[in-house]
């Protein structure tokens, strides 16, 4: 802990909270426009075949109805669409209205346009489809595994060699199940065309790459299409593509000439948009009597559609976490009939993380050994895979300023020996460690622009998903500029702004806020030029710092208001431009960026390893005659470099560590192998954590300063609390119990005897 420090909160509140509270703030469905029809939608109720026929005469004399899309009627007027895996916006490549073809129970059949949402829903619910129904198989461990695809394989060293001459041997498989994406804000567009030109009102976390996934798919030019995604009710991963009903309710708007505005039930989520695919991980360690790792192989199979093939494995990044030795990982998709699953916070990271984490707890009682000291010895000094140095590991700190946070030195190894008499829970500890890749982001651009009334305002085409990207924005323009919050504009989720990526992968706050940074280091530099031109004589050295907020002070003694200096330029705003190049991105890659391609720079560089670390420790009550698991406290502590905003990264930490639990205790979509379909997709049978789950948890940050970080400082950290928290909750269920339960969720029923 030489040399840690932990940061202040962020002084600044929420900017928008008074916004979101009053329901002044506008989400995609709040929005309406003048003439506006409502659509609804139509969905496959069988799982894989050929439409023969889509009848609508029932549905089409519902009053108010004015158009009903089927796939009979959009050949040829809507192109394909490229998924991101191959190189474009698209959660799916499949195209559900672009022929009779269904690959899923749920899929979008027809798409039903009316005057108001009733009459819209009215005629969808009249629609008769008739169809010649084929074998499905939604089950990934039922699925022949000669069918798998291999999308990743890594080895390092003699992993096999590693078993021979070991003294322990930990072998595994853990299983995660498929889970729901379950927003406050299900999915919704709004579509209105003025002559050529189109605007959507969509809940994305990627308004630039949905604006060229929607030209693309209509046939127009992307400078036809504005994308606008101010306000969003959750995302996670959930929407950060564009979605092919989306493409539709534009097309729909086209036709008629008319606004249109699509609402999405909770019951279609499952199958218009992604999920967290279901795994299974075979997992199996080598290591010394005194606990030194020699060898680590992990195979995972994911499941997957059969449009597209989307590795979500994430061992290459597993095999970077422990000195192993000699490493053999392997990855597949398993082809299945159900959408494409997707992205959910941490879509490689929390799956494989939970088998690793669960696997070293297995080895740490095989070794009769404390789990935070086995991870502390086996403590890399350099990335195992590249042999690079890191830029920035500070695990060992995070464990043990956990442990001392958690009072981890009064845990009792035993199994079953800690119990609270007052409650009768027999008590379990557990701990996990976290990880997450430091990604650079992509090329980020920024307009600064200040009025002659002082405001000054920050625009770019990033996305706040609801995790406060606004405020930690707004609280760097604060302290760069020594600006008054109150005359502080931040604007966002618009893509006619200046270019800014997909708020994804744990990377958006630290490149807008690196393009923010110089911007304002830009506008004040342009302020001080022309606080020389006109007041000479009083003019502000280079470097000096603004005392005053919302001022320039010269030597001597001048006060001068921003709003004044840009009322002295003719009363025109003071206009400056920013902008931040990950290192790694070149000239090519940008340009594909501005084309609407994601871009990301790899955490890999070529003279470091870039990553956040951190560590959670878990208490869980078990009730000795029902099993019933409570996880009663939590302590997380976390490197993530450079913090923006203490509070509100703290929030979304706690949040993903609240999570953790409910993938480990509530959270699975089940499957009905019989008609092929999800089960339990709306919230009254979908179970998630709620108030009355959640236990006590502490989060705090340490940041060490780390030899090779780059300027901005800051890495991935909205995702990383949720990584590792399942494993440690996991692992606290087994020191309370004595049963290792490897399959996600763990229920009441595995900790009874039947």
């Amino acid at each position: 802990m030489t040399g840690a420090r932990t940061p202040p909160e962020g002084r600044l509140p929420r900017v928008d909270a008074r916004d979101k509270v009053t329901g002044a703030a506008e989400y995609t469905y709040d929005h309406s426009e003048p003439g506006q029809l409502h659509a609804a939608l139509v969905c496959a109720t069988f799982a894989r075949g050929v439409l023969r026929d889509i009848r609508t005469a029932a549905a089409e004399v519902v009053p108010g109805v004015r158009l009903i899309l089927t796939h009979r009627d959009t050949r040829g007027a809507v192109g394909p669409g490229l998924a991101l895996m191959d190189g474009g916006q698209f959660h799916t490549s499949f195209d559900p209205l672009a022929g009779p073809e269904v690959r899923y129970h749920g899929q979008m059949v027809a798409l039903v346009v009316a005057d108001t949402p009733e009459q819209a829903e009215q005629a969808a619910a009249l629609v008769e489809l008739t169809a010649e129904e084929l074998p499905a198989q939604v089950d990934p461990y039922a699925a022949d595994e000669a069918d798998d695809i291999e999308v990743f394989a890594l080895r390092r060293g003699d992993p096999a060699g590693a078993v021979t001459h070991a003294d322990l041997v930990v072998e595994a498989t853990y299983e995660t199940a498929a889970q729901l994406h379950q927003p406050i804000e299900p999915y919704a567009t709004n579509a209105r065309w003025s002559g050529d030109r189109l605007t959507v009102w969509s809940p994305t976390q990627w308004v630039v790459g949905e604006k060229h996934g929607l030209a693309a798919a209509l046939g127009v030019e992307p400078d036809q299409v504005r994308v606008i995604s101010r306000h969003v009710g959750g995302a996670f991963g959930g929407k950060a593509l564009t979605l092919w009903h989306t493409v539709y309710t534009a097309e729909a708007a086209r036709r008629l000439r008319r606004p249109v505005r699509l609402g999405v039930r909770r019951g279609q989520m499952a199958t218009l948009g992604s999920f967290r695919p279901a795994s299974r991980h075979r997992v199996r360690l080598a290591a010394r009597r005194d606990g030194t790792l020699l060898g680590y192989e992990h195979a995972c199979r994911t499941q997957g559609s059969r449009s597209d093939v989307l590795p979500l494995g994430g061992t290459a990044l597993s095999a970077r976490l422990y000195r192993f030795g000699a490493v053999a990982v392997r990855e597949h998709v398993v082809p299945t009939d159900v959408i494409t699953p997707g992205f959910m916070r941490a879509p490689l990271e929390f799956p494989t993380s939970f088998a690793l984490e669960c696997a070293i707890d297995e080895l740490a009682v095989a070794a009769g050994l404390d789990p935070v000291e086995l991870r502390r010895l086996n403590e890399p000094e350099v990335d195992p895979v590249d042999l690079l140095p890191f830029s920035g590991r500070n695990l060992p700190a995070c464990l043990d300023r956990g442990a001392e946070l958690f009072g981890w030195s009064r845990r009792q190894a035993p199994v079953g020996s800690m119990a609270d008499p007052r409650t009768g829970e027999t008590l379990g500890w557990g701990v996990a460690a976290a990880y997450y890749p430091g990604y650079g982001g992509g090329p980020t651009f920024c307009r600064a622009r200040l009025s002659g009334d002082g405001v000054v305002e920050i625009a770019l085409a990033a996305q706040d998903p609801g995790t406060g990207l606004r405020t930690a924005l707004a609280q760097l323009v604060v302290e760069r500029l020594r600006a008054d919050p109150r005359r502080v504009r931040i604007s966002l989720g618009d893509s006619d702004l200046p270019l800014a990526p997909m708020a994804a992968g744990s990377c958006s706050s630290a490149t807008a806020a690196a393009a923010v940074e110089d911007a304002a280091d830009r506008l004040l530099r342009r302020l001080r030029d022309l606080a020389r031109k006109h007041w000479p004589g009083q003019e502000p050295a280079p470097g000096q710092a603004v005392p005053d907020r919302h001022r320039i002070v010269t030597p001597g003694g001048t006060s001068i208001d921003f709003g004044e200096i840009a009322r002295r330029e003719d009363g025109q705003a003071v206009t400056v431009e920013g902008s931040w190049i990950p290192e790694g991105l070149t000239p090519g890659m940008v340009a594909d960026a501005r084309a609407g391609r994601f871009v990301q720079a790899h955490e890999t560089t070529p003279t470091a390893y870039r990553a956040s670390y951190g560590a959670h420790f878990a208490e869980v009550g078990v009730d000795r005659v029902t099993g019933r698991v409570r996880v009663r406290r939590m302590v997380g502590v976390f490197d993530v470099g450079r913090v923006l905003h203490a509070a509100m990264l703290k929030n979304q930490l706690r949040g993903g560590m609240l999570w953790g639990v409910g993938h480990a205790l509530m959270e699975q979509l089940h499957v009905d192998k019989e008609h092929g379909r999800f089960m339990g997709v709306d919230l009254g049978s979908y179970h998630i954590l709620t108030h009355a789950d959640a236990p006590a948890v502490e989060v705090e940050l340490v940041t060490p300063p780390g030899p090779h970080a780059d300027p901005v400082g800051a890495r991935g950290a909205g995702e990383i609390g949720v990584v590792g928290s399942s494993a440690a909750v996991a692992n606290a269920v087994f020191h309370a119990t004595g049963r290792r339960i490897r399959r996600l969720p763990i229920r009441a029923h595995d900790l009874v005897d039947q």
